[in-house]
This record gives structure tokens, sequence and C-alpha cells, in this order.
């Protein structure tokens, strides 16, 4: 039971590795079309997204319209 226990502790291992370099070559391929958040201006994550409340105001709105 332990050698299948390995085998798929590596499989799991190996897809997260995997999954962690597309990662990066995606993100570098965009940050090299597109640059960096930081290279937009002075942006901040505070000021750039929706906070959660205004969020969930907004779905319920959506939902509505439908």
């Amino acid at each position: 039971m332990e050698n299948s226990e390995d085998v798929q502790l590596e499989q799991i291992q190996n897809a997260n590795e995997e999954a962690e370099f597309q990662n990066q070559v995606t993100r570098e391929f965009l940050e090299e079309k597109f640059g960096t958040r930081k290279d937009h201006g002075p942006v901040d994550d505070d000021t750039s997204r929706l906070k959660d409340d205004q969020n969930r105001l907004t779905s319920v709105h959506n939902r509505r319209l439908e």
C-alpha cells in the first residue's frame, strides 16, 4: 500500500511543480508583453479593486437583472 501512496505523492508533487513552472512562464510572458503592474502608474491595490461589500452589491444587482 505504501508504494502506491508514494507513487500518488510523487504524481501530485510533479503536477504541482509543472503548474508552478507553467504559472511562471505565463507570468513572464504577460510581464514582457504588458509590463508589470507597477509599470502602469500610481494605482495601488487598495484603490484598484472593488471592496468586498461593493463586489457583493454588484453581484446582487446583476442577478436581479437576469
